[in-house]
């Protein structure tokens, strides 16, 4: 019995996986392909009793395999043990030169088992007023390194020069000259005042990735202070640890921050897509996620982050290129608003509306509040430079 069988009809309550791959120097692609099914699932020497859950690579063509995996393996609401699954071993066979998670379709009877973005989209209505724009966040620069009072500067410069959302970098955690407990008391008073001040609402993200435990101590700190939301890293953090914050914190904003993501999703033939990152943090729980942006710094291709940013807002979605990609049902799920950032300046701007109209959140940093001296003249003048985008204050 074989695990290629490109005549198999795959199953609503199956896992697909879309890889791309690589076959290491003098090895066949379909041997390749055999290793992977039999690593990713179960050995079909253990005979009648397995032969049910094994992987089946049902698509091959070029350098894309899809493969689907049975719903049985894969345990109700655990990120990190599907991963395991799809992505664990699998990219140290001998006899696969390079591999690529490219995307991947949840079943509905999974998706059902996670609580999900809290708000996702809806923030826009429910927080903060339903604007005709997209919203702006500043993450103050240099992102790691300033001291309470410089960094309440250029956030009490960045709310009252027209920014909705101002939040920590995940660089930044506990240091001696900034430490948490007195950011988070300082930024949470200083967003209410310049809340009332502008007649806008303003939100501060305070960032509490770290080990678990430091974590819900951190996130009870910001709730004690009535704070609504926080930043996580799900990449350096991990998926399990998101899914923690979702669980213990149901009704917290989640400001899903990428920072790593490069390690896995840089290298086009080796790692994981970020498609398949950014799909799973809104599976986990991120009500805003940050995707790259067509412009700017970070090495993206367009197509991929237009794809994330239509699949975290979609009910539904559908793809423009079935042989390497999947539709994706989410069956009611709550989505997520994406987050473009990645080096993206005012000149970025147009495309970036153009191509995704309001359902978003831009990001700046560096060339918003870097200069060594940033007031709300400067950050109104940076503002201004997108036009009709923001009101200014």
């Amino acid at each position: 019995m074989s695990y290629l069988n490109e005549t198999y009809q795959t199953n609503a309550d199956e896992v697909l996986c879309s890889y791309r791959l690589e076959p290491a120097p003098g090895k066949d692609m379909r041997a390749a392909v055999e290793e992977l099914c039999k690593k990713a699932s179960v050995d079909l020497i253990g005979g009648a009793a397995v032969k049910d859950l094994i992987a089946r690579a049902y698509w091959i063509k070029d350098n894309t395999v899809k493969v689907a995996f049975p719903a049985a393996l894969f345990e109700e609401g655990n990120i990190p043990q599907l991963l395991t699954l799809v992505a664990g071993k699998i990219f140290g066979l001998e006899k696969i030169g390079s591999l690529r998670l490219q995307d991947l379709r949840f079943p509905e009877w999974w998706l059902k088992t996670f609580r999900g973005p809290a708000y996702g989209s809806a923030l826009l209505e429910k927080i903060f007023d339903s604007p005709d724009r997209p919203l702006v966040s500043s993450a103050i620069s240099p992102e790691v390194g300033l001291d309470l009072s410089a960094y309440h500067i250029k956030a009490e410069a960045s709310f009252m020069g027209g920014c909705d959302i101002v939040r920590d970098s995940p660089q930044l955690n506990n240091t001696k000259n900034n430490a948490f407990e007195a950011r988070v008391n300082a930024l949470l008073a200083l967003a209410a005042d310049c809340a009332d001040r502008c007649g806008m609402p303003k939100m501060y993200f305070p960032n509490v990735s770290g080990p678990g435990d430091v974590m819900l101590r951190r996130i009870e700190h910001v709730l004690k202070k009535g704070g609504k939301g926080v930043v996580v890293s799900f990449q350096a953090s991990g998926f399990g640890i998101l899914q923690m914050v979702r669980n213990q914190f149901p009704e917290i904003i989640i400001y899903g921050d990428r920072t790593s993501h490069a390690a896995m999703a840089r290298n086009k033939s080796q790692g994981i897509a970020m498609t398949v990152l950014g799909k799973l943090a809104r599976v986990a729980g991120a009500d805003l996620i940050e995707i790259g942006s067509i412009t700017g710094d970070m090495v993206e291709t367009e197509a991929m982050v237009v794809q994330l940013h239509t699949n975290l807002l979609a009910d539904i979605f559908r793809t423009r290129f079935p042989e390497q990609r999947f539709d994706q049902d989410w069956h009611g799920f709550n989505n997520s608003l994406p987050v473009v950032s990645g080096g993206i300046s005012a000149e970025d701007i147009r495309e970036l509306r153009q191509r995704f109209g309001n359902h978003l959140v831009l990001q700046f940093v560096r060339s918003m509040t870097g200069q060594e001296k940033v007031t709300k003249q400067h950050v109104e003048r940076f503002l201004d430079e997108l036009g009709p985008l923001v009101p200014l204050v």
